[in-house]
């Protein structure tokens, strides 16, 4: 018996992808190194509305692990908000939790990176990020949003 519960390994749809040596990698970490680079170093891409299956661009931020450990308390704390529900929950939720992450880093004056404001870049670099041309990508980004 395998030691390694298959039905939980990721899937490529679920916010993975193959990073070319046959390993998955995450979705939103590939994206935020390939628009900073080595300036990412150790500090963690997080979801703004807490759905790790929502890797556009306007939606992930990076910041220090223990900047994002508050965050993710202050959300459990003061909205009782756990990551799974995020990805049941709809739409307007969604938008409204990225807004009040948005908020209170703000408040806090956490120093963050908003990777929104690197559209130009990420329509220039997707095929390194996902090892083929952008013509042909299944990718689900946009500078709007969803494909």
């Amino acid at each position: 018996m395998s030691k390694y519960n298959l039905e939980k390994l990721p899937k490529p749809h679920e916010g993975y992808i193959a990073n070319g040596h046959g390993r998955l990698t995450c979705e939103h970490r590939r994206i935020a190194e390939a628009l900073l680079g080595d300036a990412i170093g150790s500090m963690v891409v997080h979801h703004l509305n807490n759905n790790p299956q929502d890797n556009r661009i306007t939606n992930l931020i990076v910041l220090p692990n223990a900047e994002h450990i508050k965050l993710h308390g202050y959300l459990t704390r003061e909205y009782n908000v756990a990551l799974d529900e995020s990805k049941k929950s709809g739409k307007e939720f969604l938008k409204k939790l990225s807004k009040i992450s948005l908020e209170h880093l703000r408040a806090t004056q956490t120093e963050f990176i908003w990777l929104g404001n690197y559209r130009k870049e990420f329509n220039q670099c997707q095929e390194k990020i996902y090892g083929k041309k952008s013509k042909s990508l299944p990718c689900r980004h946009s500078a709007d949003g969803w494909i």
